[in-house]
């Protein structure tokens, strides 16, 4: 789902249950003139001058975190950051930077770092489906510390059927280590069915698969934490503009 199909979707949806909670005073208001609705036109401005200077924050963040950055940009990272979350922290984007942050902390092998921003984004993010993609990550992180009871609860609390192949393949990993193998192989069937054909995903979790019927230890997901490219940062929701 794209920015703009969502943004259409919670507009059309808040302004209905607007409607539904003030039609009283919207029949007064009428009385008032049209005056208003220049103040309406300006707010809504307001706010979209706000999601675009957001983003602007955000993909300064990701240019600054970005393999092979200039020197004198990638020393900016920790300004742009604070900038992001500081200013924006309400906004979607904020939880992307987290998140971009807390992929480098995993490549530079500080999976404490990680934790600790995924954690804070979790806390802070009002946003449901990037909450989603944040216990998806704290997953995969609770996995690289051997805590599969862990990694299990966060990938059951993930809700949204856009994350079902990445939920049901970390419940298949958390499920194997446990040794529970008849759940971690449903847990496999179900992640490939939420697959394209063509996804090549598909072939690694087939690996898991044969793991399990040999008996082999399963290789389980690597601990990342993206900034959702383009498909996961367009599944955010725009809670800024409530």
């Amino acid at each position: 789902m794209s920015f703009n199909e969502f943004d259409e979707y919670e507009t059309s949806e808040k302004v209905r249950d607007w409607l539904r909670r003030n039609a009283a005073s919207i029949v007064g208001g009428i009385a008032l003139g049209i005056g208003g609705l220049w103040g309406w036109h300006a707010w809504q401005g307001s706010q979209a001058a706000q999601r675009e200077r957001a983003e602007a924050a955000y993909r300064a963040l990701a240019e600054a975190l970005a393999p092979g950055a200039a020197p004198e940009i990638a020393a900016e990272a920790e300004a742009r950051s604070r900038r992001l979350r500081e200013e924006f922290g309400s906004t979607p984007f904020a939880t992307l930077g987290a998140l971009l942050e807390a992929r480098r902390a995993v490549e530079q092998g500080d999976l404490p770092e990680a934790d600790r921003l995924l954690a804070r984004a979790l806390e802070r993010s009002g946003d449901a489906a990037l909450r989603s993609l944040v216990r998806l990550r704290l997953a995969e992180l609770r996995l690289a510390e051997d805590k599969p009871d862990a990694a299990l609860a966060l990938a059951d609390a993930v809700s949204g059927a856009q994350w079902r192949a990445l939920r049901e393949e970390l419940r298949g990993d958390a499920l194997a280590r446990l040794g529970r193998h008849d759940e971690a192989r449903r847990a496999y069937e179900d992640a490939l069915a939420a697959l394209d054909e063509g996804s090549q995903a598909r072939t690694f979790i087939e690996m898991k698969q044969n793991d399990l019927a040999t008996g082999g230890p399963v290789a389980t997901t690597t601990p990342e934490a993206p900034a959702a490219p383009a498909g996961e940062q367009k599944a955010a929701g725009a809670e800024q503009k409530s």
